[in-house]
This record gives structure tokens, sequence and C-alpha cells, in this order.
């Protein structure tokens, strides 16, 4: 009697063993799942910022650009005052006619 007690538990541990294989086996396989998941949800989420920063970036260097051509518009306007103002002076112009040269390309730059 105790020998077919002691093979029936042991066959009862050898089930019970299996079950737990199988639970650990299914655990592991909804993690695997759940981190593949939030590894795809990352990569989402590291996708959409890159692109946000391509866009800041491209937006930036279309403003640098930007600037950079009023600033060359701007310098290009002083170049060619200074060189009005230059000319006046080399033809000996009196202060207050270069006053009022500088009074007229101050209203015409402001129109």
């Amino acid at each position: 009697m105790k020998d077919a007690q002691i093979a029936a538990l042991k066959e009862e541990l050898r089930h019970l063993k299996e079950e737990l294989r199988v639970e650990n086996a299914q655990r592991q396989m909804d993690r695997a799942a759940q981190l593949e998941e939030e590894s795809l949800a990352a990569r989402a989420r590291h996708d959409d910022l890159k692109k946000d920063l391509s866009e800041i970036f491209r937006s930036a260097a279309e403003a640098i650009e930007e600037q950079k051509q009023r600033l060359g518009t701007y310098l290009t306007e002083m170049t060619e005052c200074a060189d009005d103002l230059s000319t006046l002076k080399k033809e000996g112009a009196f202060k207050a006619d270069i006053d009022l040269a500088v009074e007229q390309m101050q209203r015409q730059k402001g129109s």
C-alpha cells in the first residue's frame, strides 16, 4: 500500500512540476510579448522625435538663411550709403548737404 501511495504522490508531483513549467513558460512568453510591445512603442516614439527634431533643424536652417539674406541686403544698402556719403565728401559737399542726403536716404529706407 505504501508503495502505491508513494508512486501516486510521485506521479502527482511530476504533474505539478509539469504544470509549473508550463505556467512559467507562459509567464515568460507573456513578458516577452509585453517587452516587444514596449520596444515597438519606444521605437515609434523615437521615430516621432527624430521627425520633430528634423523639422526643427530644417526650420532653423531656413530662418538662418533668411536672416543671412536680410543681413546681406542691409550690408549692401549701408555700403551704398557709405559710398554716396564718401562721394559727397570728395565733391566738397558741405556738412549740411551731407546731413540732408542722410535724411533723404533714411526717409527712402523707411518708406
